[in-house]
C-alpha cells in the first residue's frame, strides 16, 4: 500500500512538474527572444558578471543540510529551523559583495557591474529569507505545492522582466526579473508552506547533518565553480559580448532539455532516497529514464542542429548570428546532458552516496576550466562549445564507470544505448539535409519557409523516435507506456 501511494505521489509530481516546466520553457522562450530581440548580447554578459559575483561566495558558504534532512530516515521539526538559521549566513555574504563590488566592476572592465551587483543583493537578500517548510513539503513529496509555487514565482519574474526590457531596455530588465523572484520568492513561500520560523541552532544536530551535507555543499562549490569560471573566461579572454553570447547559446540550445530537467529533478531525489534500499527496483528507474531520455536527446539534437539558422535569424535577429555555430558544436551535449546532471545526481545522493556525484563534479569543474580555457585560445568563441561538450563527454564516462562499480547500472547498458542513439542520430543528420533538399525546402530568412522545414523535420524525427524504441534497450519504453496507456484505459472504462 506505501509502495502505490509513494508511486502515485512520484507519477504525480512527474506529471504536476511535466505539465507546468512545458509552460514555463514556452513562457521563458517567448520571454528570451521578446528580451534579447530588444537588449542585444553585451546586457546579458554584464548581467552575467552580476550573477557570478554572488553566486560563487554564496555557494561556497551555502548551507549544505538541507538536502540532508530531505534524505535523512527520521523527521525532526528542529531541524527545519536549524536549515533556516545556518542560511542566514548568507546576509553577511550579501554585505560583503556589496562593498566589493567597485572591485568586481574594475575586474572585468565594466563600470555598469558595479550597480547591478549591488542591486542583485536585494533580491539575494529576499531569497535567502525564504520559509523553513518549503524544506518539509520536499521531504513529504508535496510535489504539486511545490511546483504552484514554483512557477508563480516564475510568471511573476517574466512578466516584470518584459516590462523593464521596454522601459530600460539595458541589463536593468533583467535585474528587475531578478528582484522579483526574490520578492515572490520571500512572500509566497510564507503563504504557501506557513510557518513561523525560528532562530535555532544545535551543534550535534548540526554535525549530523553536515556528515552526509559535507558532500553536497562540495558537490555544489565543484558546480559554482565550473559554471561561473566558464563566464568568468570568456569575460577575460574575450568581451563583455561573448559571455552574452555564450549565455544564450546555453540556454536556447539546452532549453528543451531543461524542460525534462525541470520537471524531474525535484522528484527524483526524494523518490530514489525513498527507494535506495532496493537496488534492482533502482536500476531499472535509472534505466528507463535514461533511455527516455536519450530518445529525446536525439530529437532535440536533430531538430536544433537542422533549423538553428530559422531559430537564430527568425527570432532574435542577426545581432545574434554568432550562436549559430556555438549551437551546432553543442550536439553531443543532447545526449549526455540528462544523463549526467539528472539521473545520475540524484541515483547517488539519493543511495546515501553524494561523495561519488560530488567527485564527478570536482572532474567536472577541472575539465570545464582547462577545456573551455584552451577551446577559446584555439579556436576563439566556439572553442567555448567544444570546451564544454568534450568535458560533458569525459564526465559521462566516469558516471557510467561509477554506476557500473556500484552494481547499480551495467556499464553494458550503457554502450548500448550510447552506441545505438549515436549511430541514429549520425544516420539521420545525413538524411536529413538531403530530404530537405528533395522537398525544396532549403534554408531562406522567411517565416513561411521556416514553419515548413520545422514541419518537416519534427515529422522526420518523430519518426526516428519511434524507430529508435524499436531497438534493443529502448524496447522497454514503448513497451512501459503501452502497459500505463491500457492501465488507464482501463480505470476510465
Amino acid at each position: 500500500m506505501e509502495h502505490n501511494v509513494k508511486r502515485e505521489r512520484v507519477i504525480g509530481g512527474i506529471s504536476w512538474h511535466g505539465a507546468l516546466a512545458i509552460l514555463e520553457k514556452i513562457t521563458r522562450f517567448l520571454t528570451g527572444i521578446i528580451v534579447a530581440r530588444i537588449l542585444g548580447p553585451e546586457p546579458f554578459g554584464i548581467f552575467a558578471f552580476g550573477i557570478l559575483a554572488l553566486s560563487l561566495p554564496s555557494d561556497l558558504l551555502r548551507s549544505p543540510i538541507g538536502e540532508a534532512i530531505i534524505n535523512r530516515q527520521e523527521e525532526r521539526e528542529s531541524s527545519y529551523h536549524l536549515a533556516w538559521t545556518v542560511k542566514l549566513y548568507r546576509l553577511l555574504v550579501a554585505v560583503i559583495v556589496f562593498f566589493l563590488a567597485p572591485f568586481i566592476a574594475d575586474f572585468f572592465g565594466q563600470a555598469e557591474v558595479l550597480n547591478v551587483t549591488r542591486w542583485l543583493v536585494l533580491g539575494y537578500i529576499l531569497a535567502t529569507l525564504e520559509s523553513p517548510y518549503f524544506l518539509r513539503a520536499q521531504r513529504k513529496l508535496k510535489f504539486k505545492r511545490i511546483a504552484i509555487y514554483a512557477h508563480i514565482i516564475l510568471f511573476g519574474e517574466v512578466f516584470f522582466q518584459l516590462i523593464g526590457a521596454v522601459v530600460f531596455r539595458n541589463e536593468y530588465a533583467l535585474v528587475t526579473g531578478y528582484l522579483i523572484n526574490g520578492f515572490l520568492t520571500f512572500l509566497l513561500s510564507y503563504l504557501i508552506f506557513p510557518v513561523r520560523p525560528r532562530i535555532y541552532f544545535n551543534f550535534r544536530e548540526f554535525v549530523e547533518l553536515l556528515g552526509f551535507g559535507k558532500w553536497v555543499w562540495l558537490d555544489r562549490v565543484a558546480g559554482s565553480i565550473s559554471n561561473n569560471s566558464v563566464n568568468a573566461i570568456i569575460g577575460k579572454l574575450l568581451d563583455t559580448a561573448s559571455v552574452g553570447l555564450y549565455s544564450k547559446t546555453h540556454s536556447l540550445a539546452v532549453t528543451p532539455l531543461k524542460l525534462i530537467k525541470r520537471a524531474l529533478s525535484p522528484v527524483l531525489f526524494p523518490t530514489f532516497s525513498a527507494m535506495h534500499r532496493d537496488k534492482d527496483r533502482m536500476s531499472r528507474y535509472i534505466q528507463n529514464l535514461v533511455a527516455a531520455y536519450i530518445v529525446i536527446g536525439v530529437v532535440v539534437a536533430g531538430v536544433m542542429f537542422n533549423l538553428t539558422e530559422d531559430i537564430v535569424i527568425l527570432l532574435l535577429g542577426d545581432e545574434w548570428a554568432g550562436i549559430i555555430p556555438m549551437i551546432k558544436a553543442f550536439l553531443p551535449v543532447f545526449l549526455f546532458y540528462g544523463t549526467l546532471t539528472i539521473f545520475s545526481p540524484a541515483a547517488f545522493k539519493g543511495y546515501g552516496l553524494p561523495k561519488i556525484s560530488t567527485s564527478i563534479k570536482i572532474a567536472n569543474a577541472f575539465f570545464m576550466i582547462a577545456f573551455t580555457y584552451l577551446g577559446i585560445r584555439l579556436y576563439g568563441s566556439v572553442g567555448i562549445v567544444y570546451g564544454l561538450s568534450l568535458a560533458l563527454t569525459l564526465d559521462t564516462l566516469l558516471m557510467v564507470i561509477f554506476l557500473h562499480r556500484l552494481r547499480i547500472v551495467n556499464i553494458g547498458f550503457f554502450v548500448k544505448v550510447y552506441g545505438i542513439s549515436s549511430i541514429v542520430l549520425a544516420i539521420s543528420l545525413i538524411m536529413t539535409p538531403l530530404g530537405l533538399d528533395l522537398l525544396q525546402l532549403q534554408y531562406e530568412a522567411s517565416i513561411t519557409g521556416s514553419i515548413l522545414r520545422l514541419f518537416a523535420v519534427l515529422v522526420f524525427y518523430f519518426m526516428v523516435a519511434l524507430v529508435l524504441t524499436l531497438i534493443g534497450p529502448f524496447k522497454e519504453i514503448r513497451d512501459q507506456f503501452v502497459r500505463y496507456s491500457k492501465s488507464q484505459l482501463s480505470l476510465k472504462v
